[in-house]
């Protein structure tokens, strides 16, 4: 399974599963920076939508293990019940909604059955969003530039206008794996 980030902006714990059980009481669950950032799925799988006082307005999603990663304090969700999203999809917002609340940031609990599962070792080596980059298969050298969660593969002829683009855009270009880049739709090609 290939995990994603779920926010692209930066890459930082706030309060761990320890420090969210001792403090809240509320059982294991990470707390990520995120200050009004674009929500990207963190796996493929099935959408649920739910609201309470608590932690506001969140979006679960149930992966092909049948875990549940649930995120809470959302500002916006662009997902609806049941939709099937791919890892990286953008979902939503994060924000601060819900009456138990320090300020902006996403809640992330993963549940398997009754069991709660500590996210961070999963999230810690998990790639970042790649909407709006510029990625390359470390395989056979394509480019392509994520747009609405597809690839858009760059024609060979086009690659150094690419890299060029990235370039001025100070936009680093990722090398992915083949599992990666094959896990991604086609879009239309540039």
């Amino acid at each position: 399974m290939i995990i994603i980030y779920p926010v692209q902006e930066e890459k930082k714990l706030w309060r761990g599963c320890l420090e969210h059980q001792q403090q809240s009481g509320l059982g294991c669950a990470v707390d990520l920076k995120a200050e009004y950032w674009n929500l990207y799925a963190p796996i493929e799988g099935i959408c649920y939508l739910f609201s309470e006082s608590k932690g506001g307005d969140w979006i679960g999603i149930t992966d092909n293990e049948n875990k549940k990663w649930e995120m809470a304090h959302l500002s916006e969700r662009y997902v609806g019940q049941g939709q099937k999203v791919k890892g990286g999809q953008l979902i939503g917002k994060t924000g601060n909604s819900g009456i138990i609340t320090t300020g902006p940031h996403l809640h992330l609990q993963i549940r398997k059955g009754s069991t709660r599962i500590d996210p961070w070792p999963l999230l810690i080596n998990a790639s970042m969003p790649m909407e709006g980059k510029f990625i390359r298969n470390q395989k056979d050298g394509f480019f392509a530039f994520i747009r609405n969660g597809k690839k858009m593969i760059v024609k060979m002829e086009r690659a150094g206008l690419a890299a060029l683009t990235a370039i001025q855009r100070k936009s680093e270009i990722i090398n992915v794996t083949e599992e990666i880049w094959n896990s991604l739709p086609n879009g239309e090609n540039f």
